[in-house]
Formats: structure tokens, sequence, C-alpha cells
């Protein structure tokens, strides 16, 4: 008995770390109208997960205005859609990104992280939603003109610089069109037998860096990826590549008249070289 109640009493001591499946999201409590702010996303998890999906929802005292997911993710997060995934799968706490958003109007401003999912290899978990209430800081005008806060006065926010700007505002392919939005990090490209193209990313921000992957060899299939990165940060466009069937058939023709032609060539150089010999 007395083994028993050591044992227990041993049990409490030691400290318990739970790390069940939820998601957080940090904001400050309130802001002035027109002002933009960000908030921090975070997660925990007992499972070793490799995605994360959310909708990141407002109502009308916000507008939602970007997200930026943390440099171990890649994914998008365009109109409060996020979907988020990475090669190494990941444990107990763990930061998913940060958004920002600005405050419209006198009512409260409410953000929810909505259809949450948790991706492991296998399977995935739904989470729980949660949400967050801004509000409106309220401003007043003194005799003298002076315009003054209402309420007390909040810590700052911190916002790291790496999320702030670091998108493109263009991207440039010699040769073809594409349709641009910096909100937007998924496109298609049909192009033709080439095997590698010329791009040039234009930077929004000149601090922010960027490379290109997959650029090389290009297949029907092939996905070529510009990371564009600050600090801790990072955001990736993708481009899906599609090579035509037709592009395929073409290059086969342009070969059978090249040989063709060779043929033709030397049938007419032995006829001259062969009329020559008999004319000796």
């Amino acid at each position: 008995m007395k083994k028993k109640i050591l044992t227990l009493f041993i049990l409490l001591l030691c400290p318990l770390h739970v790390y069940a499946d939820s998601i957080t999201i940090s904001c400050p409590k309130e802001a002035f109208d027109g002002e933009e702010f960000t908030c921090e996303i975070s997660g925990s998890t007992d499972s070793a997960i490799s995605g994360v999906e959310t909708n990141i929802v407002t109502n009308d005292g916000l507008l939602f205005v970007s997200f930026v997911h943390n440099a171990i993710w890649n994914g998008y997060g365009s109109n409060g859609k996020v979907s988020i995934y990475t090669a190494d799968e990941i444990k107990n706490t763990f930061k998913i990104g940060t958004a920002k958003f600005k405050k419209s109007g006198s009512n409260p401003g409410l953000i929810e992280l909505k259809d949450v999912a948790f991706y492991t290899a296998d399977d995935n978990t739904a989470i729980d939603s949660v949400s967050v209430t801004v509000n409106m800081k309220e401003t007043s005008v003194s005799n003298n003109g002076t315009v003054s806060s209402n309420t007390k006065e909040q810590p700052a926010v911190e916002t790291p610089a790496a999320t702030e700007d670091i998108y493109l505002e263009d991207i440039i392919i010699d040769n073809y069109y594409l349709a641009f939005d910096k909100d937007v990090y998924n496109y298609d490209l049909t192009i033709d037998n080439e095997d590698e193209l010329a791009i040039t990313p234009i930077l929004s921000n000149a601090l922010s860096t960027y490379k290109i992957e997959g650029n090389k060899n290009l297949k029907d299939g092939s996905v070529i990826s510009i990371v564009v990165s600050k600090d801790d940060y990072e955001v990736t466009y993708t481009i899906n590549i599609k090579k035509e069937a037709v592009t395929v058939e073409k290059k086969n023709v342009i070969d059978m008249k090249k040989i063709l032609i060779s043929i033709i060539v030397f049938l007419v150089i032995f006829n001259v070289l062969r009329m020559i010999m008999k004319k000796k």
C-alpha cells in the first residue's frame, strides 16, 4: 500500500505534457476604424501531422487582407482559405502563420477559424473552430482639437517585418502571358516544347529574395516553384506545366521533314556525281 501511495505521489510531482489537437489565434483587443493589424495563428497536436486546412471568416466589422504561412510550410492562404503542407512531420506546438486584417466600421470585429483539419500521412482530424473579437477603438476630440483615444493604451503588437510585402508584384515569362494576381499562388501554363523558361519574378519588397525551382528539363506535368522569402517567412508560387500532345506531333512532323529533305539532297548529289563519272 505504501508503495502505491509513493508511486502516485511521484506521478503527481512529474509534469504531464498533453498536446490536444487544437488551433489558436492571437490578435490585439482593439483597433481603430481603417487600421490594419496582424494575428498570429498557432496549433498543437499529439500526432505527427503534415498539413493544415482552415477557413478564416470575418464579420462585417473586419476585412481579411492577407495570410503568410510560417517558413516550415508550403501552400497558400488566399481569400481566407488556408491550405498548407510540409514534407516534415510536425508535433507538439507549432506556428502556422500570420493573418492581416483591417478594421471596418464601428461594430466589433469577429474572426473565426472554421473547417479546421490537421492531416497525417494516413488520415485527417477535424478540429474545433475558434474565434476572437477585436473591438473598435473610439476617439474623441478635445477643445484644442487634439484627437485622443477613450480607451486605455494597449501594448504595441509586434509585427514581424518579414510578413510585410513579401509577395510578388508580377511573374514575367518570355513568349508567354500569365494572368498574375499576388494573392493567387497556383497557375497552369501550356507551353511549346521548351526544356526551360525565361522567368523574371518582380518582388514587391526589395529586401525579399526569391529562388526558382523545377525550371529544368520541363515535361508535361512538371511544376515550377518560385519561393519568395524574408527572414523566417516565405510564400511559394507554383506554375503547373502542360505540354499538349499536338506539340509532340508537330515535332515528329518536323523531324520527318528533315529526314525527307536529307534523302532528297543525298539523291541529288548522288545523281550529279554519277553523271560526272559517266562523262569521264
